[in-house]
């Protein structure tokens, strides 16, 4: 603002030669705002596309943990499945001895 008063009581220039140095400086001015404005549109736009793809991003993780619970539901199920028929042959196994025996006497 100094500048702007600098500028204006400056003795040496004439005052319409001062009011063109001032408006240079204004429209320099303008076209940095007009710059700006843009560069944060397109700043704006971007972070709402990050935003967007951040939250598919969520989703999806939401979905793979869905999937992983599922899939350690299923192992554990399988696991279970496994032991029973382990239980189960060792089971019948036994009976087939008994039986083989009483065939035999």
């Amino acid at each position: 603002m100094e500048d702007l008063f600098n500028l204006m009581s400056a003795n040496d220039e004439k005052p319409i030669e001062k009011m063109g140095i001032l408006e240079e400086r204004i429209a320099k001015i303008l076209k940095v705002v007009r710059e700006l404005k843009e560069e944060k549109r397109l700043l704006e736009v971007k972070v709402n596309a990050l935003e967007a793809d951040l939250l598919r991003k969520k989703e999806e993780l939401d979905r793979v943990r869905l999937q992983m619970e599922e899939t350690d539901m299923v192992h554990t199920e399988l696991n279970n499945l496994t032991e029973e028929r382990g239980l189960l042959r060792t089971r019948i196994e036994g009976i087939l001895r008994e039986l083989e025996s009483v065939e035999l006497n």
